[in-house]
Order: C-alpha cells, then structure tokens, then sequence
C-alpha cells in the first residue's frame, strides 16, 4: 500500500497519517531485525534464496529476538522514535488493483 499522493478528502489524510504511522513501526522493526542479524541485511536488497526459505529465515529471526524479550534479558538500545530512518526507499507506483484497494481502505477511515 502507498500512501495518496495529494490527498483532498479528511479520510484521505487521515489515511495518510495511519500510512505513515505504521510504516515507520515497520521500518523500525525491521531495523532491529537488520541490526541484530546480519544475514537479513547484507543482501544488497536481493534474494539470497527462494521466497519460501527468506519467509522462514525472517521467522526465525523475530523468534530468536521475541526469546530474550519475554525472558527479560535487555537488549541493546532500540533507535528512538524520532529519528529519521536512513535509507528509506520511494514508493514504487501503484498499480490499478493496488489503487482500489487502497480506496476501499480508505473510505473506511
């Protein structure tokens, strides 16, 4: 999902606000994972193996970083919430489907 790119309508904003919101707890977990295990970042962003095996690496991954967590082991210190995340990418442009969809989202805000 992208976010809309001149919203005019109060539930495209907030949309847009919800987008934003989210993609940086996403980011931001992902940047966790990333830093803790270097195998998810030093990839150069492609495949290293067929979708199913990166789908079953990642799972592991948060469930050997969720383990010292619920054993009250602390971890390092997470980035703050207020600093930019590096690196963010563009949205890529949206297809059609993806923009029907993002609309029927969007009227239920």
């Amino acid at each position: 999902m992208t976010p809309v790119a001149n919203p005019r309508t109060p539930q495209e904003q907030r949309y847009n606000r919800a987008h934003a919101r989210s993609r940086t707890v996403v980011e931001r977990a992902i940047g966790l994972l990333k830093g803790r295990w270097l195998c998810l970042s030093n990839a150069g962003g492609t495949l290293q193996y067929k979708p199913e095996k990166v789908c079953h690496i990642i799972l592991a991954c948060c469930v050997l970083h969720n383990l010292p967590i619920r054993q009250a082991v602390p971890l390092q210190e997470p980035p703050r919430a207020d600093e930019p995340i590096p690196n963010a990418e563009p949205f890529p442009p949206p297809n059609a489907a993806a923009i029907q969809t993002r609309e029927r989202i969007i009227q239920r805000f």
